[in-house]
C-alpha cells in the first residue's frame, strides 16, 4: 500500500468535535483495494508535562484502531464475507476479527454463513455503515427447503462505537435442553415453533418485535404449558406440561441466567426431579404406584431424571439383585433419612428441594452417625419400647441393650415415643433434636412373684419422694390379686457422641450425672467483650474500584425534655454536657448557677431531672445512621 491520501495535524484533532478521523491507503497495483485506520486523539493525563513560561507544553496520544471489529458471540462457527472482497473469514465460537479494508463512511454489505445448525446450512446478509442502528435483527434463511418444519435461526447485531465500529453477533436467548426429552418452544401469541432436541447444542431463540417476552413449552404431544417469562434474569420456577395420551404430567425446572457479555439470556431447562446414586452399588428405584411396579436401574455415580406418573411423590429403593424393598419416603420436601436395607444394613437418602435448583434425590452409603438416634437402655431391670408416633411397629430394648433407630414411616411425623414394656398408658416423647436431660416418674403394674425374684428393684425411696401428681395406672374394674403397682424414676439424657445422637435411659443417678457432663458443656473461664464504633461494607469490582459503600455507625445520643406532654430537643451544647455527665456516672451535676440536674435510670430508659422540688422527664435515645 502507498501513503495515505490525507495527513493529520494534531492541533486540528485537539478540538473535541474533531478528535477522530480516518486515514486511507490505496494498494499500489489495485486502486480499489484499500486499507483504512481510525485515528483517535486523547490527552495524556498520566504524564506531567513541563511548563514554558505561563503555558504548559501540550501532550497528546494518537491511537490507531481498525475501522471494523466483528465479534462472534454465538455457540457455533460463522463465515463472514464482505461484498466485493475476495477473502472469507471464519470465526469460531467467541472469536473476533478485525477488518482494515472497510470504509465505515460508506454502506457495505456483509454476508454471513452458518455451516451446521440443526442439520442445515444458513445464510444471511446485513448492511453496515457508520450510521448503523445500535441493535437490529439479522434474517437467516436455510440453504434447502425445510418443508414447513419447525426450524428457525434468529440472530441479532449489537453495534458499539467506543473506539472501532464493533459488531457483536449474538442471539437474544439460548435454550439449553438438559431433560433428555424432545421439547418444543414458542413465544406467546406466536406461531413459530422451535425444536429443542436433547442434544448439547443450544437453540437460538428470539421473540418477535413488540410481543410479550413470554414463552410456552411442550413435550411429545402434550398440551402447551402456561406462559412463563424469559426476560427476568435470575427467575426460576416449575413448568408443567400435561400429556393426556400418557396420562402424566411432566415437571420441568426452568432457570434464566445472563451471559457474561450481557447480551444473551441463557434459559436452562432441567428435569424437576433428579436421582443420584453416590454409592458403589447398582440400585433400583420406583415411585409409589398402586397400578404398576416399574423399577428403574441406576448405576454407581450416575444421575438420572425422574418423571413421576402419579401425584403420590413417594419412592422406594432396593439393591438391584435383592428382594428387600425399603420403606417408602417422600420426595416433595427436603429431608435426610436412613432406610433399612437387607441384612441389617442401611442406606442414606438426601432429598433437597430448593427454589433455585431442581429437586435432587441422592443415595449415599451409610456411615456411623447417619442414624437419627442411638437408644441406650442402661436400666437395670426395665424393658423399654420405642416407636414412631402414630405407628404400630414397636422396638423392644432389653436392659443394657443399645439399638440404632430409624423411622418406620419417613413420610409421617418424626417423633420418637418411649415407654415401659408393660405400661399401658401413653408414652413419652423423646427429645432427639437437641441436647437435654430430665427424668420421668413412671408407675406400672407387675406380678408379685417377679418382684420377689428381683429384690434389686429400688422403689421404696421413689415412693417417698413421689407426689400426688404422678401418673396413675388405675383402670376400670379390679386388678388381679397377684399384681402390684410400682413406681420408678427413669432418667434420660440426650447428647451427641462423635457424630451420633444418643438417647440414654437409666435408673442410676450416678450414670445420669456422668452423661449430663456431655450436655452441660465446659464452664467458661474467659470472657471477651468487643465494641465497634461502626461497621462498613465496601463493594468493589474486578478492577478494584469501589462501586458502593454502606456503613452502620452510631450517632451521638439525643436528649429530649418533656414539656406540656410533648418532647422537645435540647440544644447541642446542653446535650453534650448531659452526655458527658452521664458517661462519667455522675448523679448530681450543676451547670453554672441556673441548672441543677440529678440523673438516675428508671423504666423505659428515661432520665428524671429534679429542680426546686419539681419533676421533669429527660429522655435519652439513640438511632443508627446508614
Amino acid at each position: 500500500y502507498g501513503l495515505s491520501t490525507e495527513g493529520i495535524w494534531w492541533k486540528d484533532m485537539t478540538v473535541p468535535q474533531k478528535s477522530s478521523t480516518f486515514l486511507e491507503c490505496f494498494a499500489e497495483k489495485d486502486s480499489e483495494n484499500i486499507t483504512c485506520a481510525k485515528v483517535v486523539c486523547e490527552e495524556n493525563r498520566d504524564l506531567k508535562t513541563p511548563s514554558v513560561g505561563t503555558k504548559l507544553v501540550p501532550n497528546f496520544l494518537l491511537h490507531l484502531y481498525p475501522p471494523l471489529v466483528f465479534h462472534n458471540l454465538l455457540p457455533l462457527p460463522i463465515d463472514i464475507h464482505v461484498k466485493n472482497k475476495d477473502r472469507t473469514m471464519r470465526l469460531k465460537e467467541g472469536e473476533s476479527a478485525v477488518f482494515f479494508d472497510f470504509d465505515p463512511r460508506q454502506s457495505q454489505d456483509i454476508f454471513l454463513e452458518v455451516g451446521q445448525y440443526i442439520g442445515l446450512q444458513w445464510h444471511g446478509k446485513m448492511s453496515v455503515s457508520g450510521d448503523t442502528e445500535e441493535l437490529h435483527p439479522v434474517s437467516m434463511s436455510p440453504e434447502t427447503d425445510t418443508g414447513g418444519g419447525n426450524r428457525h435461526l434468529s440472530l441479532h447485531v449489537h453495534v458499539t462505537r467506543d473506539k472501532s465500529l464493533d459488531l457483536h453477533l449474538f442471539s437474544p436467548y439460548w435454550i439449553i435442553n438438559k431433560t433428555g426429552l424432545p421439547l418444543q418452544l414458542r413465544g406467546s401469541l406466536s406461531d413459530a415453533v422451535y425444536e429443542a432436541s436433547s442434544s448439547t447444542d443450544p437453540v437460538l431463540f428470539r421473540f418477535k418485535k413488540h410481543r410479550k417476552k413470554k414463552a410456552k413449552l411442550r413435550v411429545y404431544s402434550s398440551q402447551w404449558s402456561k406462559a412463563f417469562s424469559l426476560d427476568t434474569v435470575g427467575n426460576c420456577g416449575v413448568v408443567i406440561c400435561a400429556d393426556k395420551e400418557r396420562n402424566k404430567k411432566y415437571h420441568f425446572f426452568v432457570k434464566v441466567e445472563m451471559s457474561k457479555m450481557l447480551l444473551t439470556k441463557v434459559v436452562i431447562i432441567k428435569p424437576f426431579f433428579l436421582v443420584i446414586n453416590n454409592t458403589e452399588y447398582h440400585l433400583r428405584f420406583m415411585e409409589k404406584n398402586e397400578a404398576t411396579d416399574l423399577w428403574f436401574d441406576i448405576a454407581p455415580d450416575k444421575c438420572l431424571p425422574f418423571w413421576p406418573d402419579t401425584s403420590s411423590l413417594k419412592m422406594f429403593v432396593k439393591l438391584r439383585d435383592s428382594k428387600t424393598v425399603s420403606q417408602h419416603f417422600p420426595i416433595d420436601f427436603s429431608h435426610v433419612t436412613v432406610l433399612r436395607m437387607e441384612h441389617g444394613s442401611g442406606l442414606k437418602v438426601v432429598v433437597k428441594n430448593g427454589e433455585d435448583y431442581p429437586t435432587t434425590i441422592a443415595f449415599h452409603p451409610y456411615i456411623p452417625g447417619d442414624a437419627p438416634v442411638r437408644v441406650d437402655n442402661y436400666c437395670e431391670d426395665l424393658f423399654l419400647k420405642i416407636n414412631q408416633k402414630s405407628q404400630s411397629q414397636v422396638t423392644l430394648l432389653n436392659p443394657y441393650q443399645s439399638v440404632l433407630y430409624t423411622w418406620d414411616d419417613p413420610s409421617q411425623e418424626r417423633t420418637l415415643i418411649w415407654n415401659l414394656y408393660n405400661r399401658k398408658r401413653v408414652g413419652f416423647p423423646a427429645r432427639i433434636i437437641r441436647d437435654g436431660y430430665g427424668f420421668e416418674k413412671v408407675s406400672f403394674h407387675s406380678i408379685r412373684k417377679t418382684l420377689a425374684q428381683q429384690p434389686s428393684l429400688r422403689t421404696s425411696s421413689v415412693e417417698q419422694s413421689s407426689s400426688s401428681d404422678d401418673d396413675s395406672e388405675s383402670e376400670d374394674g379390679l386388678l388381679p390379686k397377684k399384681t402390684r403397682k410400682d413406681k420408678v424414676v427413669v432418667h434420660w439424657v440426650s447428647y451427641v457422641e462423635k457424630e451420633q445422637r444418643v438417647l440414654l435411659f437409666t435408673q442410676d443417678d450416678r450414670i445420669a450425672r456422668q452423661a449430663r457432663k456431655a450436655v452441660d458443656g465446659e464452664r467458661a473461664s474467659l470472657e471477651c467483650f468487643l465494641s465497634l464504633n461502626g461497621i462498613g461494607l465496601s463493594i468493589i469490582n474486578d478492577a478494584h474500584r469501589e462501586l458502593a459503600y454502606a456503613s452502620l455507625t452510631s450517632c451521638p445520643a439525643i436528649w429530649e425534655i418533656e414539656i406540656n406532654h410533648s418532647w422537645k430537643l435540647l440544644t447541642l451544647e446542653l446535650s453534650a454536657w448531659l452526655e458527658d455527665k452521664w458517661n462519667a456516672d455522675i448523679q448530681k451535676a450543676q451547670l453554672k448557677d441556673y441548672l441543677q440536674v440529678r440523673l438516675y435510670c428508671t423504666k423505659d430508659n428515661c432520665i428524671y431531672r429534679r429542680k426546686d422540688n419539681t419533676l421533669t422527664v429527660l429522655l435519652k435515645r439513640y438511632c443508627s445512621l446508614i
